[in-house]
């Protein structure tokens, strides 16, 4: 086996092949984002994306290096940055070691962050709010 985990594994991943320029800037926008930042955070090094028709079939494979994925941005209109992305979670994480003090079974954080995504929020709720079932974090 080439390489120890994650460093052999790869994402996969599915697309419509980009068939206008507006739909290549969109794919590059949003899915890419989440592309790099998925794979990025969990140490995989390339993504593989089946391009497909609207009828769904595959007929192209793309292979994408997860690092590269920022330069392939970079420039374009309107676009993000990975450095604004890793900062934004960098203080996010430190907000939340400052709000979530207690360790406490029934209670749940609750954070949002929306439109026009100046900030974030949180609430405190209960257990009965969660969106992880019981069995989950009760440890199967």
């Amino acid at each position: 086996m080439k390489g120890k985990p994650p460093d052999n594994y790869v994402e996969l991943k599915t697309s419509q092949h980009p068939h206008n320029t507006n739909h290549r800037w969109s794919m590059m926008r949003y899915k890419f984002i989440k592309w790099w930042a998925q794979s990025y955070l969990a140490g995989i090094p390339k993504i593989i994306c089946g391009m497909r028709h609207h009828n769904g079939c595959v007929d192209k494979l793309q292979t994408y290096n997860t690092m590269e994925i920022p330069q392939l941005v970079r420039g374009e209109n309107n676009m993000w940055e990975s450095n604004v992305c890793l900062n934004f979670l960098n203080k996010f994480l430190e907000w939340v070691k400052l709000v979530v003090v207690e360790d406490n079974a029934e209670k749940v954080y609750m954070f949002e962050f929306r439109e026009p995504f100046m900030y974030v929020t949180v609430r405190e709720g209960t257990t009965s709010e969660a969106f992880l079932p019981n069995w989950f974090t009760n440890g199967f």
